[in-house]
């Protein structure tokens, strides 16, 4: 699998304008496991998916999280491999 298959945007702007208003994996890998965590800086869980179509909309527990820098955690296989990416996005309001 080619890293072009897979990309993470580094920011989002969930604020309701109906433009990057939902976080996700951008790919066009063909995932037969797959798992996407999100994290804030005290490493509490905000976001976990197990489907490559789910996205973040920027909110956890009904409350939209404040803008900062979140950290990502992706883990998937294709029938080209195994897939293990880290890094982190930046939620702008």
């Amino acid at each position: 699998m080619s890293e072009a298959s897979i990309y993470i945007p580094n920011a989002f702007t969930p604020n309701g304008d109906g433009r990057n208003d939902c976080f996700s994996v951008l790919n066009t890998a063909n995932f037969k496991d797959y798992y996407f965590a999100i994290y804030n800086r005290w490493g509490q869980r905000v976001f976990e998916a197990d489907n490559p179509d789910d996205c973040w909309d920027g909110n956890f527990n009904n409350q939209r999280v404040e803008s900062s820098t979140y950290y990502y955690f992706l883990k998937g296989e294709t029938q080209c491999g195994k897939i293990f990416l880290k890094g982190d996005i930046t939620v702008i309001y």
